[in-house]
């Protein structure tokens, strides 16, 4: 009986120690099948990111593309859409495709907080582009910063926007002092402004129209020796009525008179002005533009000016002759700004070598590039672009009987911009 129970546990400790061993070499078989699964999964994570990283990079844009001012972010959108076309066909921007989301902001702050909001938070934009108005801009600039988000500005002028500077915004475009000193210039340096000693203006009813006039009032105060200010207007976005001041201004007769409307205002003013008979009663001043001249052919307009197709270099020739092809038209001011800006983003972000907000700063506080108004570069104190500025003046073009612009002088950076 002790024997037969000893032979039955020599026989259960075999079992065991056979059972063991299977499962022994059952785990160890298994082993090179475990790591290649993780393998696989490791694998599948680095397609993902690949994946992720070949997605298009996409610029957010809230602009007006209806209202008065609808003509200028149709423009400004244009001159993006066309730099990005560009970069495409050249392989894109760190071998990714690049897109421009577009909102209609209808020139209204709260409209673009809301649109552009959307586009931050729900489908995670971090670079915008290409707003018009100051007021708009202001808007967003308060927000870049908690949307870690920035913004390149193509077309707002208001000096707020980068004094004091903010970290996530640049500006491509003049800023509203720049357009002083020109008009200054002028006054100073022409034979027509150096004549002149009274004033008068007219101004959009934001931030940009008031602050304007009130440093043109100052100019004629401190610079302008027997300068008198007349008066002023200011109207609302959208009006379609000017004859009030229009018979002001013919009866007052001023020297030079101050027009700081954009886009369908300037347009609307002008052909007014023409209806009662003010040109040749005062000499208007202000920002002029291909588009606005063109629709409202009001001859003998001067002022400032930062981008004309017509500026003589071959990067610039071959920008207007690719955009008449694709838009049946020469680029005007506003779609000069924006090509500048777009080429000046993308720049970056490929210098930056990523679309991080922080990594695209740093890159655009260093952009030099070539465009098409010459060598710019990048203030990084200011976070403003450096460009060389223009007094144009808007002529009759004889072989086309209409109004046309002509670049009277090309100021230096270091005679427009502060030190």
């Amino acid at each position: 009986m002790k024997k037969n129970k000893k032979k039955w546990f020599q026989g259960i400790m075999v079992i065991t120690i056979m059972l063991f061993l299977v499962a022994c070499g059952s785990e160890s078989t298994s082993s090179p099948n475990n790591a290649g699964e993780g393998q696989n999964k490791q694998e599948a994570n680095g397609d993902q990111e690949q994946n992720q990283s070949k997605e298009p990079i996409k610029l957010g844009m809230v602009a007006p593309m209806s209202g008065p001012y609808a003509v200028m972010g149709k423009a400004n959108l244009n001159a993006i859409e066309f730099a990005i076309e560009e970069a495409n066909n050249a392989g894109g921007v760190l071998g990714r495709k690049v897109e421009v989301v577009v909102e209609d902001s209808e020139a209204k702050p709260n409209v673009l907080l809301t649109k552009a909001e959307k586009l931050a938070l729900n489908e995670k934009i971090n670079l915008f582009i290409g707003t018009v108005s100051s007021g708009e801009s202001m808007a967003l600039a308060g927000k870049l910063k908690e949307w870690n988000s920035l913004y390149v500005s193509t077309s707002s002028k208001n000096t707020k926007l980068t004094n004091p500077v903010n970290p996530n915004l640049f500006r491509a475009n003049y800023n509203d002092d720049v357009d002083m000193r020109i008009w200054k210039y002028w006054l100073q340096n022409s034979d027509e402004g150096k004549k002149a000693k009274t004033f008068y203006s007219v101004g959009a009813d934001y931030a940009w129209g008031h602050d304007q006039t009130k440093n043109f009032k100052d100019i004629i105060s401190k610079d302008i020796p027997g300068g008198k200010f007349l008066g002023e207007a200011f109207y609302p976005l959208g009006t379609t009525d000017y004859s009030a001041q229009l018979t002001q201004i013919a009866s007052l007769k001023p020297d030079v008179t101050l027009v700081l409307l954009a886009g369908d205002d300037f347009i609307n003013f002008m052909k007014q002005a023409k209806d009662f008979g003010v040109f040749g009663k005062t000499k208007f001043l202000a920002i002029v533009g291909k588009t606005v001249i063109d629709n409202s052919n009001a001859i003998g307009v001067a002022g400032s000016l930062m981008y004309d197709y017509s500026i003589d270099n071959p990067m610039n020739a071959e920008f207007v002759k690719s955009y008449k092809i694709k838009y049946g038209t020469e680029p005007d001011d506003w779609a000069g700004y924006s090509y500048i800006g777009a080429k000046m983003f993308l720049k970056a972000i490929e210098n930056a070598g990523s679309t991080e907000t922080d990594k695209v700063i740093q890159a655009l506080e260093n952009v030099e590039f070539d465009s098409i108004v010459g060598n710019v570069k990048m203030n990084p104190k200011t976070h403003e672009l450096i460009i060389p500025g223009y007094i144009g003046e808007s002529v009759e073009d004889p072989n086309k009987g209409k109004a046309t612009i002509k670049i009277i002088e090309t100021l230096k950076p270091d005679v427009i911009w502060s030190k």
